[in-house]
């Protein structure tokens, strides 16, 4: 890949990566948001991409975007120091950290990622960030009840959280949106027939 290509490459995948924060409740800041392509060449060569947003609705909650940029895979080593940065500069926040990379993690940072210690740590293959997966035409929209939406929901219903539909926190849309287990999911489907319809999912 030659570096024109590559820096137009990371420059899509920083976009979608920030409309993924924006729809995730993240305030960007204008220069991101902005960021002209010439200084984004610059700042790639650098190796000064990366993102940090706070949540709208609180201070304490902020969101931090690791783009690892050499094709090596992502060591060990590697996601321990980034742990060691952020719980030293965001030591008194509630921190979503997204680690953006080229090729899948090895058996031993997705065994690594699954202990309580890297709770709120999420990885995103580049890939899957070259387009938004929600402006797809046959994506519907989705939104995260909150809990007490989500009880609300339930008592109209007359239902409990097991019986709902799953949704797997897998799923990219669920991915996308940072979806736990056990939130509750309102799915909006539009049909030529019978126009909006309304479902509930269960993200397990």
């Amino acid at each position: 890949m030659d570096n024109f290509s590559r820096t137009k490459l990371y420059f899509r995948v920083r976009q979608t990566t920030i409309e993924m924060l924006v729809d995730r409740g993240y305030t960007i800041s204008l220069e991101d948001r902005s960021l002209p392509y010439e200084q984004f060449s610059s700042r790639l060569e650098e190796n000064a991409i990366d993102l940090e947003a706070t949540h709208s609705k609180s201070d304490v909650k902020m969101a931090y975007v690791a783009f690892i940029l050499d094709t090596k895979s992502f060591s060990k080593k590697d996601l321990v120091n980034l742990k060691i940065m952020i719980d030293e500069k965001y030591a008194t926040k509630e921190m979503t950290v997204i680690i953006v990379v080229q090729d899948k993690p090895t058996p031993q940072i997705a065994k690594e990622l699954l202990n309580e210690e890297y709770k709120g740590y999420e990885v995103f293959l580049m890939k899957n960030l070259i387009f938004n997966i929600t402006h797809h035409d046959l994506v519907p929209k989705h939104v995260i009840l909150t809990e007490e939406e989500g009880k609300r929901i339930l008592e109209e219903f007359q239902t409990t959280k097991s019986q709902l539909p799953k949704l797997l926190s897998t799923d990219p849309v669920a991915k996308y949106y940072g979806m736990k287990s056990g939130d509750i999911c309102k799915i909006f489907r539009q049909s030529p027939m019978t126009g909006e319809s309304i479902y509930y999912r269960l993200v397990k």
